[in-house]
């Protein structure tokens, strides 16, 4: 008698088939469901990830953003403990020389690993100085009320002066 069932009662046959839709169609919502699921993450990826890549907050530009302020920072430092200026603002390499030590007291102030720091781009940061004392930085595009300013070129390479693309500490 293989293959061979008996007949269910009326009653039971109706619960019988119910539960047997019910396999099928729980199966296919579960599939309805992770594919809708999918979609939406996938959706969700090609909105958010891809315009990422371009972001002002890439990784280089992130970097920059924190050597600016960690030359900001060593300048503060320097002025505070020597009560002036490490050098000519127009002599980059004098500048950096006096914050790795290079000073009276061989005080370092920063550390990097070449002879020079460069951004990410590989361009020099521009510093401003307010040698006059008068508490404002006349830059080109605008006057700023600081007694120092660190900034770099950015990923177009152009001076700015703090403005467009150009990473600043201010």
């Amino acid at each position: 008698m293989s293959g061979f069932k008996t007949p269910l009662p009326e009653s039971r046959r109706f619960w019988y088939v119910v539960r047997e839709v019910m396999k099928t169609r729980h199966s296919a919502l579960t599939l309805s469901a992770t594919l809708l699921v999918l979609l939406l993450c996938g959706g969700f990826l090609v909105l958010t990830v891809l315009p990422i890549r371009d972001n002002p907050w890439s990784r280089n530009h992130a970097l920059a953003q924190v050597n600016v302020l960690a030359i900001r920072t060593a300048i503060d430092q320097y002025v505070t403990t020597y009560d002036a200026w490490p050098a000519s603002p127009t002599n980059y390499t004098a500048i950096l020389g006096a914050l790795r030590g290079e000073n009276s007291n061989s005080t370092v102030f920063l550390t990097f690993d070449n002879d020079s720091i460069l951004d990410p781009w590989e361009q020099p940061y521009h510093i401003e100085f307010d040698h006059d004392g008068d508490g404002v930085l006349p830059l080109a595009v605008t006057n700023l009320k600081l007694q120092v300013a660190v900034w770099s070129s950015g990923r177009n390479g152009k001076n700015e002066y703090g403005e467009q693309d150009d990473i600043r500490s201010w």
